[in-house]
């Protein structure tokens, strides 16, 4: 990004130091909603904090921070004989949503789904496409969910189309939000949901490292924060300290977003932070010893 005019910076999350990374998903594939001119690219299959732009409502651009359990998300099957929708619930057991709602199971419940009840299904769904369809226990994707709603026959694979009940132009995903009280495992970050440098991390929030985070103030204002780590004279910050300089700059609202060695801010089509070489390929540092990013936000 050279434009003379680009502001930019690095987003969310997205497949790089998991292990095995099996089809269909494939190494740098978005972890969590990545939604871009309204198209939802990567449905919301981890419950994390995400800046969500609503777009304008009168005279006000509307963004906010927030977790997705907070919206109200339906997904339809296409390719069905008659028209299959369905509303995504987290964190509920399987006979507990009442009429077409669901229950959501990824990698911070574990490697396999519980086994759904009488007139249930389990759906395996990796981005948008649903792969299969079970009346068992099934294995759940790394980047992905095991759905279990009422039951319905398709031709697998096939695609699902997502909606929200509110309207989103584009959002990213992240996590955790930057709480007083930072709670990972509320927000899926467990066991071996990706990505496992959060989730496996037994430090407990005592690393320092390189920082993104974004905000937004009371007036509506949207911060970006890029903390520089990995380095004598930038050792880096934990979450809560991540938070702390958030809610000091004035935020209501703040998400961690991807840092470490995919930190990057770009001002004027010119990288102003320091970029971290800690986890890239190469002998010798340099532009081509920097990790390409594979997700960013862009103004």
């Amino acid at each position: 990004l050279k434009k003379p005019d680009c502001y930019a910076v690095s987003g969310g999350f997205f497949l790089f130091s998991e292990a095995p990374i099996l089809e269909p998903s494939k190494r740098t594939d978005p972890v969590g909603l990545l939604v871009t001119d309204g198209e939802v690219i990567n449905p919301p299959l981890f419950d994390r904090g995400s800046l969500l732009d609503y777009g304008k409502h009168g005279e006000k651009h509307v963004v906010k921070v927030k977790q997705m359990s907070s919206e109200h998300w339906t997904f339809t099957v296409e390719g069905c004989e008659k028209p299959t929708k369905r509303t995504v619930a987290w964190h509920n057991p399987p006979n507990g949503p009442p009429g077409d709602a669901t229950s959501t199971f990824n990698r911070a419940y574990g490697l396999r789904s519980p086994p759904p009840p009488k007139d249930h299904v389990a759906l395996t769904v990796v981005g948008r496409q649903l792969i299969s369809i079970s009346r068992s226990a099934s294995e759940i994707p790394l980047a992905g969910a095991v759905i279990i709603c009422p039951e319905f026959t398709a031709s697998c694979p096939c695609t699902l189309s997502w909606s929200c009940h509110s309207p989103i132009v584009s959002a990213m995903a992240g996590g955790p939000m930057l709480r007083p009280v930072i709670d990972k495992s509320a927000e899926d970050f467990a066991l071996t949901a990706p990505p496992v440098t959060f989730s496996q991390d037994e430090t407990f929030d005592q690393n320092l490292l390189p920082r993104m985070a974004c905000g937004v103030m009371p007036s509506g204002v949207v911060v970006f924060l890029a903390v520089d780590g990995r380095d004598m004279s930038a050792p880096g910050v934990t979450l809560h300290i991540l938070g702390d300089l958030m809610r000091a700059l004035g935020c209501e609202s703040s998400v961690n977003m991807d840092g470490g060695s995919s930190k990057r801010a770009i001002i004027g089509g010119k990288v102003v932070d320091t970029t971290s070489e800690g986890v890239v390929g190469g002998s010798e540092k340099g532009a081509s010893n920097v990790r390409p990013l594979k997700s960013a936000i862009i103004f």
